[in-house]
């Protein structure tokens, strides 16, 4: 005979998934491991799809931030040009340098006549 503590475990076993999925097309099957291991595997799968979405949004940020840093070098740089001169320009994001040249400028390069 089966008790109400047995059916209940039934129970929720059988709605809990018994795969991962690992992106939308793939998934493995996790139903020939124990309860414990189930949990434990959707457990760690949770914490490193958390992992991957927090580095996602701190590249997005990180892209947005040098984007910004390169419109406000180019703006720069179209001014500095626009008085006859070059720019190079070093960021905390690396080295960057940006250089343009006008039609009286020709024959220059990194200020320094070719």
């Amino acid at each position: 005979m089966t008790t109400g503590k047995e059916l209940e475990k039934a129970e929720s076993r059988a709605t809990v998934p018994q795969r991962i999925d690992l992106m939308p097309t793939a998934s493995i099957d996790i139903s020939y491991l124990s309860e414990e291991q189930q949990r434990a595997l959707r457990f760690e799968h949770a914490k490193g799809m958390i992992n991957l979405t927090t580095k996602a949004q701190e590249l997005n940020m990180e892209a947005a931030a040098l984007r910004q840093t390169l419109d406000d070098l180019t703006s720069t740089a179209k001014s500095v040009a626009e008085d006859g001169n070059v720019i190079t320009a070093t960021t905390s994001i690396g080295r960057t340098q940006v250089t343009i040249s006008t039609p009286k400028m020709q024959g220059w390069f990194g200020g320094r006549r070719r």
